[in-house]
């Protein structure tokens, strides 16, 4: 209820959410189904190592990264299980019907968002013809810690309160809505990479 509480004051008929964990925690899947049946599920493939990678910069970001991406598997194995997508689209299909969920590829969206969104939208039954103005622009952009010691215990208190103290998630949430004190907090704690602002140039990294 505490988290549905956040969604109440959505002005728009079609709502939801963005999380890269879901797919992979079949226990999570379960949960959906159960809350409602009739749930419609996104999901963003991308080439498997690709993806790992993309999880090893968030521990770099996070001061929290091993000198091999191999060494952070064999310490964080879900860094390559989230990849296992046969697996969790089998849980899945088990759990919804086939036109309950949407799949497409990072790279399609990278080389040809406009076309991913009309699907997207289409599915969810929003107007396909709607343009975000963030369609081409980078989001979340790979960025390294101004100091990885202050980065590590800022991510290990988010760590330990999230889900046990709601109000600092309140709280927190809070402030990432302020977004000049959130871009404040960002660019306090992290230096952007030089990446280009589009976002298609990222398989290219």
């Amino acid at each position: 209820a505490w988290y549905e509480a956040f969604f109440a004051g959505a002005r728009q008929p079609v709502v939801g959410e963005v999380c890269e964990d879901y797919l992979a925690t079949a226990g999570a899947l379960a949960r959906v189904q159960a809350y409602d049946p009739a749930m419609r599920l996104i999901c963003c493939l991308r080439n498997p190592y690709e993806r790992a990678l993309s999880s090893w910069r968030l521990f770099a970001r996070n001061g929290r990264d091993l000198p091999t991406l191999a060494a952070q598997v064999q310490r964080d194995p879900w860094v390559c299980e989230q990849g296992c997508y046969a697996t969790q689209l089998r849980i899945a299909r088990a759990l919804f019907g086939d036109d309950q969920i949407l799949i497409f590829m990072f790279e399609d969206l990278a080389s040809d968002p406009r076309s991913v969104a009309r699907r997207l939208y289409r599915f969810i039954g929003a107007n396909p013809e709607f343009v975000p103005p963030s369609l081409h622009r980078r989001v979340n952009g790979s960025s390294r810690p101004r100091s990885r010691l202050l980065a590590g215990l800022v991510h290990d208190i988010h760590i330990r309160t999230w889900g046990t103290s709601r109000i600092v998630s309140n709280a927190i949430g809070q402030i990432k809505r302020v977004r000049p004190l959130r871009r404040l907090v960002q660019t306090a704690l992290y230096a952007e990479g030089p990446h280009s602002e589009n976002w298609r140039d990222s398989l290219a990294e």
